[in-house]
């Protein structure tokens, strides 16, 4: 059996056990501890770039509700970690630190099911005296009956650094218990919920020299866990820092960075990640990141098309990148941030039915005058509603105080809600709190495929058809907010590309009459409801008889 005393459970080279003296990283960067490094390799290059003005506004985007405190306590909390459910309920973990290095240290966990946020729930972590335990991990699924909250702490029983993980199943808390096992010392894991069945994937930096990702999945029926299995990566060198998605068809999408040098970015996915065989070969989304740690982060849309951000150097200073794979194709990398300023944790979210995109991520303006102040930025991809098309907006900042707000988390439901959390140490009593907004996506439901019936008009001996479809409105929608509704047909054989509008209807009128048609010719049609935000929602497609 391999094992490692807990002033050596991780490679030297990773730097992630500190001396107990590190402390003051705790306010400057999660993950692995070289902010020191990595501040003296920005300033090195950033005289290379030219600085870029941007506009910058001020507090969060119209629609979003007031910052709200969730932990609201005297001590520090911080890397806020949230989670949502089918029915748009929030869940957070968070460290909560009760003093320096050696003092008792908490996971600590509040969810707002019950309508309002629950008073916070910790436990202490068994091994305090390192700066570098904790990272909490949180999956939910889809019912909100279990949350699953997985960190790494020493497990002094095996002398390791470990995995473990609690779970609140209808509203009871289980014993703590190491699921990474006594094989080797485990670090830095990743959770997320397959929405087709509820299975929770935990994916963690395993200490094979070099570091190879594992990872297990929770069975919802039993609740038990799989036995670990290797991430088929085949990259060369050590795999650190794992960032997992599954989405809304069970494929799981997971990045990581390699370090031979800097760190690049790399991505697999596995369309049935509980056989660990079918990880597909790495690609490299980012050969070089010009930074010895970076934090990539991935989601998808519901095509499978995937999302992956990261902090890189661009134009001489850490800026957010964001590159996307569309339909198996892989575009450029686009600078996000692009500020004079060092930014980094960026965190995106997908409206899966719009493929528009709400990007959040930590900036430390002042970095160039030495007049530090972290602050939580936002940028959205959204349709304009006058022109029809997706646009980039200008960066939000959405907090503005001597301090430091960090580490945000954006999170999206199938409706399109949103929900934001990042910790934040400018309240009056100088501790980092845990704060939370959301905003509220207009509801629009899809109307059920329409009925279509067929007559012959004998017109001068020649015929003609004609074509009845009709509709019935969804209940579940508002009708002071629908526009209108669009019928769409195509010929039988076509592909889809060819459905066009043949006919706006007003949100009273539930049937038209598609006349004219030659008789020798079969269509398909299919109706969109469409409100009054441009939010547009397709039926399924009828053929007609």
């Amino acid at each position: 059996m391999k094992k490692k005393w807990l002033f050596l459970v991780l490679s030297a080279s990773v730097s992630i056990m500190l001396a107990a003296g590190a402390q003051n990283s705790k306010k400057t960067q999660a993950g692995p501890k070289a902010a020191p490094q990595k501040k003296t390799a920005a300033a090195r290059v950033k005289a290379a770039g030219t600085p870029v003005q941007i506009q910058m506004l001020d507090g969060l985007p119209a629609g979003w509700a007031s910052l709200k405190n969730v932990s609201n306590n005297a001590t520090d909390s911080e890397v806020a970690v949230g989670a949502v459910d089918a029915k748009g309920n929030a869940y957070c973990v968070w460290t909560e630190w009760f003093g320096g290095v050696g003092a008792p240290r908490n996971m600590t966990f509040a969810t707002n099911k019950s309508g309002t946020w629950s008073t916070p729930f910790g436990w202490e972590l068994d091994y305090p005296d390192i700066d570098d335990v904790g990272f909490p991990a949180l999956a939910v699924t889809t019912d909100g009956n279990t949350s699953v909250v997985a960190y790494h702490d020493g497990d002094l029983s095996l002398n390791l650094m470990a995995i473990k993980e609690r779970e609140l199943v209808n509203g009871t808390w289980s014993a703590v218990k190491n699921i990474s096992g006594a094989d080797e010392a485990s670090s830095y894991v990743t959770l997320s919920t397959n929405p087709v069945d509820n299975t929770i994937f935990a994916v963690w930096m395993a200490d094979f020299d070099p570091m190879k990702l594992k990872y297990k999945f929770r069975d919802p029926s039993s609740g038990q866990w799989s036995g670990g299995m290797l991430v088929n990566s085949g990259t060369v060198g050590g795999q650190y820092l794992p960032n997992l998605y599954i989405d809304k068809n069970g494929t799981a999408h997971l990045v990581y960075i390699v370090r031979n040098g800097n760190a690049s970015v790399w991505y697999t996915k596995n369309t049935n990640p509980r056989d660990n065989s079918g990880w597909t070969t790495p690609l490299q989304v980012a050969a070089d990141s010009g930074l010895a740690w970076t934090y990539p982060k991935v989601t998808a849309d519901w095509d499978g098309d995937a999302y992956v951000s990261w902090q890189g150097v661009d134009k001489g200073v850490n800026s957010i990148m964001l590159r996307t794979m569309i339909d198996g194709s892989w575009g450029t990398a686009q600078n996000l941030s692009n500020l004079p300023d060092l930014s980094e944790t960026a965190y995106v979210a997908v409206n899966g039915a719009t493929n528009e995109m709400f990007v959040v991520w930590q900036t430390a303006f002042g970095y160039s005058t030495g007049n530090i102040n972290w602050d939580i930025c936002m940028k959205t991809y959204e349709i304009n509603k006058t022109t029809g098309q997706k646009e980039w907006s200008d960066i939000y900042r959405l907090t503005r105080y001597p301090g430091h707000a960090g580490e945000p988390q954006i999170k999206i439901t199938k409706e399109g809600d949103l929900h934001l959390f990042f910790f934040d140490n400018t309240v009056g009593d100088g501790a980092a709190d845990i704060f939370y907004s959301y905003k509220m996506a207009p509801r629009l439901y899809a109307v059920g495929a329409p009925t279509v019936t067929s007559q012959l008009n004998k017109v001068l001996f020649a015929a003609e058809k004609w074509n009845t479809v009709a509709f019935t409105k969804n209940p579940d929608n508002d009708d002071t907010k629908i526009q209108e509704y669009r019928l769409y047909r195509k010929k039988v054989g076509e592909n889809d590309a060819a459905f066009a509008v043949i006919a706006t209807l007003n949100i009273s009128t539930f049937q038209y009459v598609d006349k004219k048609l030659p008789a020798g010719q079969r269509y398909a049609y299919l109706v969109s409801v469409v409100n009054k935000d441009g939010l547009e929602l397709k039926s399924g497609v009828t053929i007609e008889p």
